[in-house]
């Protein structure tokens, strides 16, 4: 099977609010098939996502060089967590973050029982 295929179950099974296993189960897939599927996508996302910067032409004078650097963002990663003191934390985490997230879960962490 392509990749293009697993994808499109990977989405089918999301949208139906189905673990991959119970999935796989129910159309005839392997569900070690179907994990390894997500993980060589998501690979392949994040590879596009830190690719070289793009360069997309600008007016430019003259002999200028028409091109301008352009950085394309990573998306952030959700996070969420419950912390054994029961207060619930969730938050988009970008690249260079873990030391505020770091901050952010111990001071957390240190709040009474909210529950």
């Amino acid at each position: 099977m392509e990749m293009k295929d697993w994808a499109e179950h990977l989405l089918a099974a999301q949208r139906e609010g189905k673990p991959v296993r119970r999935y796989a189960a129910e159309h005839g897939l392997s569900a070690d098939a179907m994990y390894l599927a997500r993980r060589k996508l998501r690979a392949r996302e994040s590879a596009v996502a830190a690719k070289v910067p793009a360069r997309v032409p600008v007016a430019g004078k003259g002999g200028e060089n028409p091109f301008a650097a352009v950085r394309l963002a990573a998306m952030p990663a959700p996070l969420r967590a419950q912390l054994p003191n029961g207060v619930m934390l969730e938050l988009a985490i970008g690249a260079g973050g873990s030391a505020t997230l770091v901050a952010a879960i111990n001071v957390l962490a240190k709040l009474p029982c909210s529950a």
